[in-house]
């Protein structure tokens, strides 16, 4: 974790917490780590001593979980390829170069994006790529944790209620939302960063926590059983034990839910 001792603003979701003591900095680095989970990063910077500073700074951050550092788009391109990367830290030259299109042809929806420079004055080009934010060199660890509060509020929208109502859900596919009715939904699982959504006619990996999803759905339709399930309740076929079967697949259910699931079953 992060030692200075640094004035911190952070939005948390029972409102603006403002932290000028180390005690109350590090409690509010503790409810942004437990509200979130790992991010995966890189780095793209040409300066070998911001590169540096950055790095080290991002490794006090637990929920971040560090990749690499390169120091062109160019050069990153294989290993974006070969894994989904949630978030870029990149400099502006980079950020200026032609190779900002790599990122719209990568198999997972586009990371987000944090751009550096030594210019205040270029933060406006940041945006003109769609960057979350603009941070300037030298990186400050303020600036890092007001950065990386907006990464999670953005990573944790990547599921979206229909029309404000029941029936639909938009999940981000790609560099698309796509709409799918909720009652074509029977089983939702967590797989590491993802989750796992499937319907009757297809499967959605979508980047998102299993406790974002459950609280976008309807919950006199759906219930969690278990830390990495949550399940349609008129999709069950049969219940045996600890374990629903729907459409042939047995699902563990968590001795904490069994009751609960028991009781909206009706089970006599």
């Amino acid at each position: 974790m992060i030692t200075s001792n640094i004035v911190l603003q952070k939005q948390l979701s029972n409102g603006a917490v403002l932290a000028d003591t180390l005690d109350e900095r590090n409690f509010i680095v503790d409810k942004i780590q437990k509200k979130s989970r790992m991010i995966k990063c890189i780095i793209i910077e040409q300066d070998s001593s911001a590169r540096r500073n950055l790095e080290d700074k991002i490794k006090t951050v637990d929920h971040l979980s560090f990749i690499k550092s390169f120091k062109s788009l160019e050069e990153a391109k294989d290993s974006l390829k070969e894994q989904p990367i949630d978030l870029i830290f990149l400099d502006m030259p980079s950020a200026e170069s032609n190779g900002i299109g790599v990122l719209d042809d990568l198999s997972y929806s586009r990371p987000s994006i944090i751009v550096t420079s030594t210019n205040k004055n270029v933060a406006l080009h940041a945006f003109e790529i769609n960057a979350l934010d603009f941070m300037l060199k030298p990186v400050s660890n303020t600036q890092l944790l007001k950065s990386l509060s907006k990464v999670l509020k953005a990573t944790n929208s990547s599921i979206k209620k229909f029309a404000g109502h029941d029936a639909s859900l938009f999940i981000k596919v790609e560099k698309r939302f796509v709409r799918i009715d909720l009652k074509d939904v029977y089983l939702i699982e967590a797989l590491a960063d993802y989750v796992i959504i499937n319907t009757n006619e297809k499967r959605y990996t979508v980047h998102a926590t299993m406790k974002a999803i459950e609280a976008k759905l309807p919950k006199k339709d759906f219930m969690r059983v278990h830390k990495s399930f949550i399940i349609r309740l008129d999709s069950i076929h049969e219940m045996k034990g600890d374990k629903i079967i729907i459409k042939k697949q047995s699902i563990p259910i968590s001795t904490s839910y069994r009751k609960e699931l028991k009781d909206r079953l009706k089970i006599l």
